[in-house]
């Protein structure tokens, strides 16, 4: 796992200087070894290439990066793991290809000049990388499938092209501008974390999962171009020709066991985070089987009403794995907020867990962490799998009615709903939403509704749904949505937005201000094509969660474990921003000229405020720390910065 950064220019920027703004804004995730290259593309442009390193396959020298090809004067930087670079390293020397090293890098460049582009079909990992294709004078940027590892890009108006793991780190180039996406802006209050393509600074977009662009040596920017997509089928898939789900639990754990093994290829300190949850101590199972004394870390708060201890320890006994309980008290959680919130990339009101879980493990000695991050989306965990689909159904009936009709309801639904406390806040919005799963699922996922975002940024953000998505990625999932049944439609949504957009983000940032690797096992992409291709219906049952992991591994999952509420690592936020962390709240809404910078209305934020410390019905703590948030994340990323 690293950091890398890069720009394609005129040669006439100081790019020594540049090279050491991004080495220095992208040395917490690299902090094993850093490099660069300055390349000639032709007449007076440059490319310059920068890596820092966290060492984990081959932690000698031949593993340093930027790494070039002598014989085709290929360049590669590389943020990640090709999990199946063995097998493609035995292929490739077959090929005649000779390696110097051991690491997965150098699979890689010499894997891009055996096959090119077609590489990018054979890879299984996590991955961010830019090459540079010297026989075709261009630069490839890609990503893996799922988006694990995010990379973001900036085009200039006279050729100029920049690229980075961060988005700090094209803010430190001195290059891109320090202004605010209004797009990216109205998806943050929508989601509480922005919707890429879009990113919360103006020009800055991601690339996404399981895609790839091209820059000519001019700079001309082609692309991005999707290189995968989800298996699902067609929603009438699943009778002749497609093995029902008895016959494919053997070949899910198979694969499952195969993939886990992979993901414990590793030269430094490994272990695996156990929540005592289904997807976590379904990771456990299967590598402490490979791994003996395998290292499992739980990370509980001291208050017992959130801790998930009993459940984790079941899960290590049954396994004899090297168990280490963290338990952290509520001060010790408060004083690591500054840190959280100083690490953040982008504002998200979430991560903060992420974050505290990282520092801890490393803490203990790990390097690597795998993960169960991803189970849900694949194998259907989420209430959204079961919710959805009903609401869908429930308000394609209601369609039937006269438009008038169910706008009135509407109507009178929302005046109920601010008063009656039992009421879902959002049932006036599916009234008055169109009889759509997406329109549907957004409003299940939202944040902020339209009316609180207007109140709050006035201006809104053209090139927005009214559902606060981006045009380019609302076109894209109702695309993909088209003909499926609507438990994968659930699990295409998730996987492309609340999983790409938050969590993985999230994770990747969170993580890394600690230079710890998280595996997540659940998102190879053998995994999301083995269980995307089974009907929806096969992925739901109403006597077990997520079915076909449990019964694939066919009782290695204690039933105390997979029956149990779903509960995760969660704090106490509404008690803190009531009590300990009022006072911090109080300086960010009280903050006017920040927000007022922002395009955001302070009057209203303030409203936020006052109606969450009156217990108000449906203000909920996610929409007040968001905003919280978002302003700590501007005082250190733009007011500070820019001055």
């Amino acid at each position: 796992m690293c950091g890398i950064a890069g720009y394609l220019g005129l040669g006439n920027e100081d790019l020594a200087a540049m090279a050491g703004r991004f080495d220095a804004s992208l040395r917490h995730r690299g902090p094993d070894d850093g490099g660069c290259e300055l390349i000639s593309v032709g007449g007076e442009r440059s490319l310059l290439m920068v890596h820092r390193r966290l060492a984990i396959i081959d932690l000698s020298p031949l593993g340093h990066q930027p790494m070039k090809d002598e014989a085709n004067r290929n360049c590669l930087v590389f943020n990640g793991e090709i999990f199946n670079f063995k097998g493609l390293r035995a292929e490739l020397v077959k090929r005649g290809a000779v390696f110097r090293s051991h690491c997965d890098t150098e699979v890689l460049l010499r894997g891009w000049a055996e096959f090119g582009r077609a590489l990018l079909d054979r890879l299984c990992g996590m991955f961010a990388f830019a090459m540079w294709d010297h026989v075709n004078r261009q630069l490839v940027l890609a990503v893996d499938p799922l988006g694990v590892k995010p990379l973001y890009y900036w085009q200039g108006t006279h050729g100029e092209f920049a690229f980075a793991s961060e988005i700090r780190a094209l803010l430190a180039s001195g290059i891109v501008a320090r202004q605010i996406d209004p797009v990216g802006l109205e998806s943050y209050l929508g989601y509480g974390a922005v919707q890429r393509p879009r990113t919360i600074i103006q020009g800055i977009r991601q690339l996404a999962p399981g895609s790839f662009l091209v820059v000519s040596a001019d700079g001309e920017v082609i692309g991005p171009h999707f290189y995968w997509e989800p298996a699902f089928p067609g929603e009438t898939a699943g009778g002749a020709g497609e093995a029902g789900p008895p016959e494919r639990l053997e070949e899910i754990r198979g694969l499952l066991e195969e993939v886990v093994e992979e993901h414990l290829i590793s030269d430094v300190p490994l272990g695996v985070f156990l929540s005592g949850g289904i997807d976590s101590s379904s990771i456990v199972a299967m590598a402490a089987r490979r791994v003996p004394g395998l290292r499992t870390f739980s990370v509980g708060f001291a208050d017992a009403e959130f801790s998930e201890a009993s459940y984790s320890r079941e899960v290590a006994r049954l396994n004899g794995t090297e168990h280490t309980e963290l338990t952290l008290s509520e001060r010790e959680m408060l004083d690591l907020l500054p840190g959280a919130l100083a690490a953040l990339d982008q504002p998200t009101f979430d991560g903060t867990n992420v974050y505290v879980i990282s520092r801890a493990v490393r803490a203990a000695g790990l390097t690597v962490a795998l993960s169960g991050q991803g189970g849900d989306e694949v194998f259907g965990g989420y209430s959204s799998f079961t919710r959805a689909p009903f609401v869908h159904q429930w308000r394609r009936r209601l369609a039937m009615v006269p438009r008038v009709g169910w706008r009135a309801a509407a109507a009178l639904m929302a005046v109920i709903e601010g008063r009656v406390s039992a009421l879902p806040a959002k049932a006036s919005q599916l009234f008055s939403s169109e009889p759509d799963l997406l329109d549907i699922y957004l409003v299940l996922r939202q944040n902020f509704a339209p009316g609180a975002r207007r109140a709050l940024f006035p201006g809104g953000g053209e090139g927005c749904t009214p559902q606060a998505l981006p045009e380019e990625l609302d076109a894209e999932l109702r695309s993909r949505m088209t003909g499926l049944d609507p438990v994968n439609q659930v699990s295409l949504l998730e996987l492309r937005t609340y999983l790409s957009n938050m969590l993985l983000r999230d994770g990747d940032v969170m993580s890394m201000a600690h230079a710890l690797e998280v595996r997540v096992p659940f998102l190879d992409r053998r995994i999301v094509d083995l269980i995307a291709r089974i009907p929806g219906a096969a992925k739901m049952d109403r006597t077990v969660k997520k079915p076909l992991l449990v019964r694939a591994l066919n009782g290695r999952i204690p039933e105390t474990v997979y029956r149990r509420p779903k509960q995760g690592f969660t704090l106490p936020w509404a008690k803190w921003m009531r009590n300990e962390l009022r006072r911090l709240g109080e300086e960010a809404i009280n903050d006017r000229d920040t927000y007022a910078d922002l395009g955001i209305d302070a009057d209203a934020v303030g409203g936020v405020w006052r109606a969450f410390q009156d217990n108000r019905p449906g203000v909920t703590w996610p929409r007040v720390w968001s905003l919280i948030v978002l302003r700590e994340w501007a005082v250190r990323n733009l007011a500070a910065q820019a001055q």
